[in-house]
């Protein structure tokens, strides 16, 4: 009797040991930061991450070109127009709602919010190929022969207080960036 009472008091102070252990872990700070921010300049040379998205928040999507210039650049009225129907179509292709969209000659900014990341993936892949496609004229046959677009889209998670005009919050925060890639250069 004295073996199996010494038999499960070890194992009750092993239990005590390994959930004082799993508290400990629980209560650490996590070792990496926390990242809102995916793509542009920011990951070149660097190994893949999976891009940080939160579904149902506001996105800022920046996609940039040196080549959108004249006839290639993403302000030209046809273009615009080109734009603006992509963007519709494969918003409701994806269920993504673009809430606005604000085209600069090598700078196309959108502010979007979707309920499925994956879903939000596809519709980045699909646009930044159908808009380099349609822009440059190129197809099968007769490629651009180089490369449209600079860098991966850059992605900002947007946070914002509950109550705010969608339009004129989209052009601040827009503007905003805007101010910031500036100061950068």
């Amino acid at each position: 009797m004295a073996k199996s009472t010494v038999k499960s008091a070890n194992k009750a102070s092993a239990r005590a040991t390994s959930s004082k252990r799993s508290k400990k872990a629980s209560n650490k700070a996590p070792t990496k930061p926390v990242v809102s921010h995916h793509g542009g300049r920011s990951l070149e040379g660097r190994r893949k991450v999976k891009r940080p998205l939160e579904a149902g928040q506001p996105t800022h999507v920046v996609l940039s070109s040196k080549e959108a210039k004249g006839r290639l650049s993403f302000s030209t009225p046809a273009n615009r127009k080109m734009i603006d129907e992509v963007l519709k179509e494969r918003g409701s292709q994806f269920g993504i709602r673009v809430q606005h969209v604000q085209a600069t000659p090598g700078r196309l900014h959108l502010i979007v919010t979707f309920k499925d990341s994956a879903k939000f993936q596809g519709f980045l892949r699909t646009i930044t190929s159908l808009l380099a496609r349609k822009i440059t004229g190129a197809k099968k046959g007769n490629p651009f022969g180089r490369k449209f677009w600079d860098h991966i889209a850059f992605t900002r998670t947007i946070e914002r207080s509950s109550g705010t005009e969608t339009d004129s919050f989209s052009t601040d925060v827009v503007e905003a960036f805007e101010k910031q890639a500036k100061t950068k250069k």
